[in-house]
């Protein structure tokens, strides 16, 4: 059986993205909201957690692949009848400048691995 590739689609992602995050009041994202659905992911997915808490990869490397694993989830979850869509990097960049402050939208989360990983640096050093 040959694997079906997923296909991306802006306005899909946009859609979805706005249904969960867009204040539509203030129409920009509710940026706590958003960070700690992103938080939610980084906690609950191991890989993504081991890296949080071990990795030498930049804390906005992760905070980006956090946040598209989310998008990704979102994005097929939505439009799942219509066939296998996912998010795209470009899509989330754009939704970010749109609505939002650009990649400073996700700094919270940035701050929250760096927190988490200097909490894994001090428990390992109380260890010994």
């Amino acid at each position: 059986m040959k694997h079906q590739r997923k296909r991306t689609c802006k306005a899909k992602t946009l859609a979805s993205l706005e249904s969960r995050f867009l204040d539509h009041k203030a129409g920009s994202i509710d940026e706590a909201y958003l960070n700690g659905q992103i938080m939610l992911m980084l906690d609950n997915e191991r890989g993504l957690y081991d890296a949080m808490r071990h990795s030498r990869r930049k804390p906005e490397a992760l905070a980006w692949e956090a946040f598209l694993r989310l998008a990704e989830g979102i994005v097929g979850d939505d439009w799942r009848g219509d066939g296998g869509w996912t998010a795209a990097s470009a899509h989330l960049k754009a939704f970010l400048s749109t609505y939002g402050n650009g990649y400073a939208s996700i700094q919270p989360t940035v701050r929250y691995i760096q927190a988490e990983r200097n909490n894994a640096r001090h428990e390992s050093r109380s260890d010994v």
